[in-house]
């Protein structure tokens, strides 16, 4: 369970209020991306297209950990260029053997053996969360 806004903008002028920040990008990958609009958007389409032809190619899908693996190796490579995209993503997917994983950043966060129910509670606190920092955020600039 992977939830982001749709709001697209820039310092505070709203540009879009229906962006997709979540692809799918297999039948057991998504991923959520936020960043700079072109370049999220760009860098999740060469992504999807690059672990469908990596599918095409052996015959079996990337799992969820080495569709990160080559995530993160793609993002560093590009941050390192001279035309780096400017995202973050967090991949969330299946995996027959490991069962559900979430991946962001460097390390990988694991919630094991969580129901529908637990992960919705949790999907909850963090909307909470984002929507008292920005509060807090409006009454201290007060």
């Amino acid at each position: 369970m992977i939830a982001a806004d749709q709001s697209n903008s820039h310092s505070i002028m709203v540009m879009k209020d229906d962006e997709e920040k979540i692809h799918k990008i297999s039948d057991k990958l998504i991923m959520g991306v936020i960043g700079d609009q072109g370049d999220s958007t760009q860098f999740a389409e060469y992504i999807a297209k690059n672990i469908q032809l990596y599918k095409m190619r052996n015959g079996y899908e990337l799992g969820p950990t080495a569709a990160a693996n080559f995530t993160r190796r793609n993002l560093a490579e590009y941050l390192r260029s001279s035309t780096p995209y400017f995202v973050n993503v967090l991949m969330g997917g299946y995996d027959k053997e490991n069962g559900p994983i979430i991946l962001h950043g460097l390390p990988c966060v694991k919630c094991e053996n969580a129901t529908e129910a637990e992960a919705y509670e949790i999907l909850k606190m963090c909307v909470r969360r984002y929507i008292g920092d920005c509060l807090s955020a409006c009454q201290t600039s007060k």
